[in-house]
């Protein structure tokens, strides 16, 4: 969570939020764009297991 928030708040007034991955980043770029009331978006491989889809889609980002 550390990287992703540092890195999102350094943004000037980001409207969206969308990256790529499979595991803990996407969990932390849409848990704190939740905490923002930032609409995130997750591009994740069709392999990714569906619990870690569903911790993703548990914080409100869109996969």
């Amino acid at each position: 969570v550390r990287g992703a928030s540092n890195k999102i708040l350094q943004l000037k007034n980001p409207k969206a939020l969308c990256t790529h991955s499979s595991g803990n980043h996407a969990q932390a770029v849409a848990y704190i764009a939740r905490a923002l009331g930032i609409k995130a978006t997750i591009v994740m491989p069709k392999a990714t297991p569906e619990v870690k889809k569903n911790a993703v889609r548990g914080y409100g980002a869109e996969i």
